[in-house]
């Protein structure tokens, strides 16, 4: 269990941009809307953890196309939040971003 987490703040930069988009980057997650939380004075890499968000249905297929479930009156499909995000140790970060 992952205890006192602290979230990036947005202005820190370095030449490559913001230190939460070169995390991002390197878990593959490309949409701005996943938190990255750091984890104080550890080492851990980062890992993205959660299950990402959208339409299903009740079976829990993932529905591409919501809006041809829209005029069929009764429908079996619900929306369920992304719970991606990202933890990162402090350590790490400082090691990583130090050497540029």
């Amino acid at each position: 269990m992952i205890v006192g987490k602290v979230t990036i703040m947005p202005a820190a930069k370095n030449k490559d941009g913001t230190i939460r988009q070169k995390i991002r980057k390197s878990v593959g997650v490309k949409h701005t809307g996943v938190p990255v939380h750091i984890i104080p004075d550890s080492f851990q890499t980062p890992v993205l953890s959660g299950e990402p968000g959208g339409y299903f249905t009740y079976g829990g297929a993932k529905i591409i196309y919501p809006s041809g479930y829209s005029k069929k009156g009764w429908s079996n499909m619900y929306y369920r939040c992304s719970t991606l995000s990202i933890s990162v140790g402090s350590e790490y970060i400082r090691k990583i971003y130090d050497k540029n």
